[in-house]
This record gives structure tokens, sequence and C-alpha cells, in this order.
């Protein structure tokens, strides 16, 4: 229910990219996250919600085959 992403919503998933005042962190989390779901071989994306305020984030990864 926040305020949603910034324009570019890519940029979000930059190193060191933040809207937060000094101090308040250091945006890596969603550029770690998507290192790690990308190693996966899966897909981290965001967007603005348009059913109200907000963002949301779809996390899409492969079914794991299993060995018999």
């Amino acid at each position: 229910n926040g305020s949603g992403l910034p324009g570019n919503s890519e940029q979000i998933f930059e190193p060191f990219f933040t809207t937060k005042s000094v101090k308040q962190g250091l945006g890596l989390g969603l550029s770690i996250s998507r290192q790690i779901v990308d190693a996966l071989g899966g897909r981290l994306t965001g967007h603005n919600r348009t059913d109200g305020p907000g963002a949301e984030f779809v996390l899409t990864l492969k079914k794991r085959e299993t060995m018999e």
C-alpha cells in the first residue's frame, strides 16, 4: 500500500538504487534477490498495481525435474 515504483521500474534492481533517505538502507535487497533468482533460472519482476496503491512483485521459478 506504499507509493509504488518509480518511473523506470527496472532501475529498482540496480545495486545501490534506493528511494529512501540516508541511513535507511543500502539499496541492495532487490539487486541481490534478483541475482539469486537468476542463478536458479527464475525471474523476478515488479510493477505498480493497477487496482490500488503500491507495487506487486512476481517471482517465477522453473519446476525442478526429479531424478528417479
